[in-house]
């Protein structure tokens, strides 16, 4: 085939990129950080000549197609030859959101000499969507341990005409997910969770901040009162990044009314993570 005919997909986190022909388009995750950029193999040619023209017919046309791609795609992690139970790394599989996607490159810089470790690709959203994504993300592999949280987007409000990042309005917007439902799509995904045989951890929903746009302050310790219940009914193990956090998130925010942490928050956030998943490995 003619490679310029050929579309090649890449994806890290949230971080999105298609190449096809000379045209590469990139998502560095949000509606404003698309572009489509003209690759020329002339040497003399930057690449950053920016298509300016038509950007939002291109970036609309190209992430179309990338979304095409994921939809089909199967997230199954590639086996070693060389491998074998005795000398391979223990796997470790986070599934969440953008609070887990902040700290894994702190996670990976830990542990990434004596662990395998994934996260699901992008963002893992709400309860009803990882339950469609599940058996992907899971793949045919043998995970040791999973570590999962949902909460953030089930307990979002959403407005179509909203101008804030995410189509957040707690005041004109629908509830993406509310308790009950919440709960019952929840433990839909624990149970097949469990059907994997590997070893779970449950993290709580962390804080949620007053003047957070999409969300009210202390709407999360519902949501995990309820991920509490199903948790306890399973016997798995709870890594309270919540209780954990609570106390001192406004040094830990990147700013007022922001969910999401600083460097150093989710720094801490991982090393909490890497002393549930140490004393879950110890387990026989």
């Amino acid at each position: 085939p003619v490679i310029n005919d050929r579309f090649i997909y890449w994806q890290h986190g949230n971080q999105k990129a298609l190449r096809h022909g000379n045209m590469k388009w990139i998502d560095l995750g949000g509606k404003n950080k698309q572009a489509v950029y003209d690759v020329s193999p002339d040497i003399d040619k930057p690449e950053q000549n920016i298509l300016l023209k038509d950007q939002a017919l291109l970036t609309k046309k190209y992430a179309r197609k990338w979304n095409e791609w994921r939809k089909k795609a199967d997230f199954v992690r590639t086996k070693q030859p060389s491998e074998n139970e005795e000398t391979r790394k223990p796997r470790v599989l986070v599934l969440g959101d953008s609070i887990s996607i902040g700290f894994m490159s702190s996670l990976k810089a830990m542990r990434d000499d004596e662990w395998e470790i994934h996260h699901n690709p992008g963002n893992a959203r709400y309860t009803q969507y990882g339950l469609s994504k599940l058996d992907n993300w899971l793949g045919e592999d043998r995970w040791d341990v999973i570590h999962f949280n949902w909460g953030l987007h089930d307990l979002c409000y959403r407005h179509p005409e909203s101008e804030i990042q995410g189509k957040r309005d707690k005041r004109k917007g629908v509830l993406t997910t509310n308790l009950d439902d919440y709960e019952f799509q929840l433990e839909q995904i624990v149970k097949k969770l469990r059907r994997s045989r590997a070893r779970l951890i449950w993290a709580s929903t962390t804080p949620v901040p007053e003047n957070e746009p999409g969300r009210y302050a202390g709407s999360e310790i519902l949501y995990n009162e309820r991920a509490k219940k199903i948790m306890n009914k399973y016997s798995i193990s709870i890594n309270d990044l919540h209780a954990a956090t609570n106390h001192r998130f406004h040094e830990l925010t990147r700013a007022p009314g922001d969910v999401h942490f600083t460097p150093k928050g989710s720094e801490l956030l991982a090393e909490f993570v890497v002393k549930a998943i140490e004393q879950k490995l110890l387990e026989k």
